[in-house]
């Protein structure tokens, strides 16, 4: 693609929250807008107001050729899920309405809904006079399993309970149906995710990672592990029930028996901290684990210098950003080979445990854990390089590539 900003694509991107201070789901937008105006695109950048003095900071040192504009939450913050969902489609139609009438959606080639872009709430930039949409990444056709036998609060039992529900019943969702069958290209996280795309009429469905490895963890070198703290492992991410930190306590448990040096970081906070903290003291294991609450995610990069492995054992994961942050930093990573980090994760550099009875997901994940633990410094430099390659082919750059040649696939 010529880079002369007159032959330059343009590319709306639909980002309900986006920010460039954040490793979340509003980090990912923002590095879409970035890589994709550095990799040729001219790049129209919708989102609401919040982080707006940020944004508007970033614009001027990262991009070139982006331009914002921001259309206002509707109404005041919403007290329950369900009004957060409902104010986002209220904001849609705000949103698509600015667009109409201000003339940007004849000025764009291509739509790309990302944050926030739901199998069940779909999108709205589609239909009559609206250009291509692309939508996505997008998981949710993911279903726990339970056998993992997590334990969960009663609020969350019957939230899996409705979720499973809402899968099945999707085919009748107009919201969902009418976005799968009018989008260009539907990109999912997940091969379950794949398969509920196609069954509500999606005709392309393509598995791509709805984040990357982040370009402040490819930054530097990685740390070799004569400079790591021996026997020492990571939990990263929100205490809640799908993720499954009882799990990891349960595991650590086991390695301990096995390996008496090994000690465990838990960085992350949430609802199951009290479950938590109550499992690590039942099992006796107040001087293997260190829970360090919740952490400003710059220093999470820096911890991860100091661990020699990242142990994921969520109930079900559309993919998984701390995944690939570790693998970034030469990490690499223990998990359940299920859902997106099952489909995405590469396994010479991942060891993953088939998914199945808590029991034996417990054994698996510690046997694991205790061979990557008891490495040699040499074999274990070997494991991090190839962890530091594999996030090397998934970083920002490569995504913006494959959504460039996603577009111009159209042509042929």
């Amino acid at each position: 693609m010529s880079e002369s900003t007159t032959e330059r694509r343009r590319v709306l991107i639909v980002a309900y929250e986006c920010s460039p201070d954040s490793g979340s789901e509003a980090g990912n937008a923002w590095n879409w807008a970035v890589h994709l105006d550095r990799s040729g695109w001219n790049v129209e950048l919708l989102t609401s107001g919040r982080s707006s003095r940020e944004r508007s900071a970033a614009l001027t040192d990262e991009t070139r050729a982006t331009s914002l504009h921001e259309v206002p939450r509707p109404g005041r913050s919403p007290r329950t899920q369900l009004g957060g969902y409902l104010r986002y489609l209220r904001w849609q139609r705000a949103a698509l309405d600015r667009c109409r009438k201000s003339g940007l959606l004849e000025r764009v080639d291509v739509i790309h809904h990302v944050t926030w872009s739901s199998l069940y709430w779909g999108s709205r930039f589609h239909g009559r006079g609206v250009p291509p949409l692309v939508f996505g990444p997008i998981g949710g056709g993911q279903v726990a399993a339970p056998l993992q036998g997590t334990p969960l609060s009663a609020r969350d039992r019957v939230v899996e309970r409705m979720r499973t529900l809402a899968i099945w019943a999707v085919r009748w969702n107009p919201l969902a149906r009418s976005t799968m069958r009018a989008a260009r290209e539907v990109l999912v996280t997940n091969h379950e995710t794949a398969a509920v795309a196609r069954a509500l009429g999606a005709a392309r469905v393509h598995l791509m990672l709805d984040t990357a490895c982040p370009p402040r963890a490819l930054a530097s070198p990685v740390v070799t592990a004569a400079e790591r703290t021996r026997f020492r492992c990571s939990w990263i991410g929100r205490l809640i029930g799908i993720k499954d930190p009882v799990l990891a306590v349960e595991v650590l448990a086991e390695v301990v028996a096995r390996v008496p040096g090994a000690h465990m970081d838990i960085l992350g906070d949430g609802a199951e901290m009290g479950r938590l903290c109550s499992t690590i003291t039942d099992l006796g294991l107040d001087r293997h684990i260190t829970v360090r609450g919740r952490v400003p995610w710059a220093e999470v990069l820096d911890h991860l210098d100091d661990t020699r492995l990242l142990l994921v054992t969520s109930v079900r994961e559309s993919s998984g950003a701390q995944a690939l942050e570790a693998l970034g930093r030469g990490v690499p990573v223990v998990a359940i080979d299920q859902f997106g980090l099952g489909a995405f994760l590469p396994r010479e550099s991942s060891s993953l445990v088939p998914p199945g009875q808590r029991r034996l997901l417990v054994d698996g994940l510690a046997e694991r854990v205790c061979r990557l633990l008891l490495l040699s410094d040499a074999e274990w430099d070997q494991l991090s390089a190839r962890s530091r390659e594999a996030a090397e082919s998934m970083n920002w750059t490569e995504a913006a590539r494959r959504f460039t040649a996603l577009v111009d696939s159209w042509e042929t």
